[in-house]
């Protein structure tokens, strides 16, 4: 690269066109490659041409605008400056678009593919594993199995995360629960399984979001058991479907990510579940919603929707 084109405010185009494969991303040698020094990598920093990713790994793009998007470049760069390494866990879900909860997002996760031992830095973590994970290609990039991202997944971030994922991997028919139960098997007695044997038991496909998951999961811990979509035949011959019922009850629960109030559909959409909620409690039933900011406070939550079924009981009895 000569000094006028940093000048110009420039990269080399051929740098360009090899970075635009692979998400905005090039690493420090392949500048040098493409005749670039030392400071004139510096330079082209200074001058917002490029950005520092992490340590020998640049970016012609703008910084992700989400957490789920930092994760998923921090991966990538992991990937090029290890290239027999694979991405798993939360690393490997961040690329693949699944939901994440309750994960470090500032750090990616990896497993070697052929025997080094352990790479560590702030950024990132590549292990060599006890037994060896299958490894799949999607959009470019090397990653263990789903089921061996949702293993390792709960073994790193608990049964909460892994439940938030798998539900959603369930609900798409990504995976099914007999695919991680057969790499518990292969693992044998390795640490901390019991968190991946509690996610397959509490996981459920009918989940429709992170919200719903997580949700789903409160309630279980403070005794209160649901049935997630379920449907209801008014008289009228009107059918609707709740998030959840209070099982047993005429109690439904509604998670509101309230991203369907939003935009210029907002209000018509509003009007409708208005017009829902009216006929369904003029059956009797009572609806419970609950919003993200609810799930800050979970026992809480689960005093206010124990208390609505204390109250449909009383008005039955």
């Amino acid at each position: 690269m000569t000094k006028t084109t940093l000048e110009k405010r420039t990269l080399d185009p051929s740098l360009c066109l090899l970075a635009g494969e692979r998400a905005g991303l090039f690493t420090t040698q392949e500048a040098l490659a493409h005749g670039m020094t030392p400071t004139q990598l510096r330079l082209a920093v200074k001058l917002t041409l490029c950005r520092p990713v992490v340590r020998g790994v640049y970016s012609i793009g703008p910084p992700p605008g989400s957490r789920e998007g930092r994760l998923a470049e921090l991966t990538m760069a992991m990937l090029l400056i290890c290239p027999t390494a694979a991405a798993t866990g939360r690393s490997a879900l961040a690329l693949r678009g699944i939901p994440l909860f309750g994960v470090n997002h500032e750090r990616a996760q990896g497993v070697w593919t052929n025997r080094s031992s352990q790479h560590a830095t702030a950024h990132m973590v590549v292990r060599r594993p006890l037994v060896a994970p299958e490894v799949e290609e999607h959009d470019g990039w090397l990653l263990t199995s789903l089921a061996w991202n949702l293993v390792d997944l709960a073994r790193d971030a608990g049964v909460e995360a892994g439940v938030v994922s798998m539900d959603a991997a369930l609900h798409q028919g990504l995976v099914q629960t007999d695919d991680v139960l057969d790499i518990v098997d292969r693992l044998g007695t390795s640490h901390r399984l019991a968190s991946v044997q509690r996610m397959v038991e509490l996981s459920d496909p009918r989940s429709e979001s992170a919200g719903e998951s997580r949700l789903r999961l409160d309630l279980l811990e403070g005794g209160i058991e649901v049935e997630p979509q379920f449907e209801i035949r008014l008289a009228s011959g009107q059918l609707f479907r709740s998030d959840f019922r209070v099982k047993g009850t005429k109690v439904l629960i509604e998670f509101d990510g309230l991203v369907k109030y939003a935009g210029a559909d907002g209000r018509d959409v509003l009007a409708r579940e208005k017009a829902r909620e009216d006929a369904l409690r003029a059956e009797g039933w009572v609806i419970v919603r609950v919003t993200w900011a609810d799930l800050v406070h979970p026992r809480q939550l689960v005093a206010r929707i124990k208390a609505a079924v204390a109250a449909t009981l009383q008005v039955a009895g």
